[in-house]
């Protein structure tokens, strides 16, 4: 087993497999958080979503703190292809 000992930017780490993609979240993907919160609300009955534009960019604004404050390292999940 290799572990990496380099530094890396917390805004530019990305986990890929072949299924999906964990990438650094950011507000590049708060459209995307608002069309998966949309597409099927059972999927998150035990979860608190954000719901339309104004929530998921006042959720991903709150990730973002938490990041810079070295309280959390938030991550978006991309499907591969």
């Amino acid at each position: 087993m290799s572990l990496h000992t380099g530094s890396v930017e917390k805004e530019d780490l990305v986990l890929a497999g072949t299924r999906v993609r964990l990438e650094s979240l950011s507000h590049r993907h708060v459209e995307g958080l608002v069309a998966a919160a949309a597409a099927d609300p059972s999927l998150y009955q035990w979860s608190s979503v954000p719901q339309g534009k104004a929530e998921a960019t006042t959720y991903v604004d709150t990730a973002l703190a938490w990041r810079d404050a070295d309280t959390a390292v938030p991550f978006a999940i991309v499907r591969c292809g």
